[in-house]
């Protein structure tokens, strides 16, 4: 397993095939359609992860923050 506190240095550890990392499919998702990472383990998933959304009051009222803070 690489650890890691830069992201990119992870990932790039992981493309030249020195260790395993646990990311999101989707951010991923480039790197395995070019062949540089596959899943391992593709039937399991890493732990469900806390997403907080910090925007000013006035923001509220607009249907695109609404919208983005549902998806999230």
């Amino acid at each position: 397993m690489i650890a890691g506190s830069d992201p990119a240095l992870v990932l790039e550890a992981a493309c030249a095939g020195q260790g395993v990392m646990l990311a999101m499919d989707m951010s991923m998702e480039a790197e395995v359609k070019a062949g540089r990472l596959f899943r391992a383990l593709p039937r399991w998933a890493g732990p469900p992860q806390e997403l907080n959304a910090l925007y000013p009051q006035e923001c509220v009222r607009w249907p695109k923050v609404r919208a983005l803070v549902r998806y999230l």
